[in-house]
């Protein structure tokens, strides 16, 4: 374990089953990023955590509460017509929920 963690300076965690866009995200990354999260803190090296899949607008302030530094989402920006929109308040929600965590 610390062997690799001195090597990375991103991890990223799966929040769905591989294979296709616009699933749910998987409750169980919760503890997945709690514990990837916690690693990194202990590591005390600035390790970026990034969470792909399942990000939504309803969920994305709880995903960078928990620990994300990064999210990828791809339906919740793209859906629909207000592509710029959609990603400027999934930029600004992220970054007013990572302020209150730190």
């Amino acid at each position: 374990g610390r062997a690799l963690i001195d090597e990375v300076d991103m991890i990223f965690l799966l929040a769905i089953n591989p294979g296709w866009g616009g699933q749910k995200f998987i409750p169980s990354t919760e503890r997945r990023i709690a514990r990837t999260a916690e690693t990194i803190r202990r590591s005390g090296k600035e390790i970026l955590l990034g969470v792909d899949g399942g990000i939504t607008r309803e969920n994305v302030a709880a995903v960078a509460a928990m620990g994300a530094d990064i999210v990828v989402t791809g339906s919740a920006v793209f859906d629909g017509k207000a592509v710029a929109q959609n990603a400027q308040f999934m930029l600004q929600v992220m970054q007013e929920a990572r302020k209150r965590v730190q």
